[in-house]
């Protein structure tokens, strides 16, 4: 059961609740507002930096588009990491925040960075353990000496229009890195794609006029370039302290509930070569009997696509209200007391 507390009283709804933690790093500025206002953020702000040596606090009023799109490979990878950290600590923030109301999931799912962040606060690895995995991911290189530039961009797919027209095994060099799924209208799908950056400016300039929007991230995430990734962190999540989640939990790159630690282990190890469905995510959540979702963080406008449950942002201080107003609107009941039995293990959710 998911437990809310309202300020003068304790309140307990039966509806299913899921957190959706989304894919790829927020570069506009989070704002300070959750810093401000919640000390559970603060307190992982400081923790967070004394693991990873990152100051997030100090860059959450800070935009950090214009250092993910720079021409010096250097700046990007520093300013990756920054941003890594800060999407991962504001996302844990916002549950710790809704923790405090009394709002913990049922469920939960994730993709991408996100898929890393779900496994935390399922229980199957503590605060310090994520940010270890994701401070040796973002040391390594954005990619092997000498290979020709990366980049990435986002396509609307026409639903007359086969995706292998845009990626492989149809155009070498291109691979097709989320699906997003289709848009709420219903007549294309948006998908992220990765590759070389001149092979992605070749489709662009194929493809109808925006259509195809190449951006000046260095990256080939989610498709074989990223196997040089897969080869190094294999032996490092052998040290990583991993357990079964506590939490139910379901990720983008298969159909299925991660039931054991090493499920865990090896979608957090296949999660560098292979594609992000939401579809996965859907499916699970619904197979659960979720009926509203927060997607938390920044990420892509849930308003852009169809769910088979309500499925509301949640990525400032008012959404948090919203939120809760929400579940109130659907049917939360009168309860003594709290239910204790929902606390988190292992400091995934304080």
């Amino acid at each position: 059961m998911t437990s809310v507390r309202a300020p003068e009283q304790e309140l307990e709804t039966l509806l299913s609740v899921g957190y959706i933690f989304g894919g790829g790093t927020g570069l506009t500025p989070f704002g300070r507002e959750l810093h401000d206002r919640h000390e559970a953020m603060r307190r992982l702000c400081d923790d967070v930096g004394e693991w990873t040596g990152v100051a997030v606090r100090d860059t959450l009023s800070q935009d950090l588009t214009a250092h993910l799109n720079a021409g010096e490979t250097a700046t990007q990878h520093e300013y990756r990491k920054v941003a890594t950290m800060r999407q991962a600590s504001y996302s844990l923030g916002l549950t710790d925040a809704l923790a405090e109301r009394g709002i913990r999931p049922d469920v939960v799912a994730g993709s991408s960075l996100g898929g890393m962040i779900a496994a935390c606060v399922s229980g199957a690895l503590s605060r310090p353990e994520l940010f270890r995995l994701l401070s040796f991911l973002e040391e390594l290189p954005l990619a092997p000496a000498g290979e020709p530039l990366r980049g990435i961009a986002f396509a609307w797919i026409p639903r007359e229009r086969s995706v292998d027209w845009y990626c492989e095994p149809g155009r070498q060099h291109v691979h097709l890195a989320a699906d997003y799924g289709e848009l709420r209208e219903g007549d294309a799908k948006m998908v992220l794609l990765s590759g070389y950056r001149s092979a992605l400016r070749e489709l662009a300039a194929e493809a109808p006029e925006d259509q195809v929007v190449v951006f000046g991230v260095r990256y080939g995430g989610h498709s074989p370039l990223q196997q040089f990734v897969h080869d190094a962190l294999e032996p490092f999540l052998g040290q990583l302290e991993i357990c079964a989640p506590v939490v139910p939990l379901f990720s983008s790159l298969r159909e299925g509930r991660l039931s054991t630690a090493e499920d865990v282990r090896r979608d957090i190890l296949l999660n560098t070569v292979v594609t992000t469905r939401m579809q996965h995510i859907v499916a699970g959540l619904s197979a659960h009997g979720v009926e509203i979702a927060a997607t938390i963080g920044q990420a892509l406008p849930v308003s852009l696509f169809e769910f088979p449950f309500e499925n509301l942002e949640v990525t400032t201080v008012a959404d948090i209200e919203q939120f809760t107003y929400s579940l109130y609107d659907l049917g939360i009941e009168l309860t003594a007391e709290k239910d204790h039995a929902r606390a988190f293990p292992r400091g995934s959710v304080q």
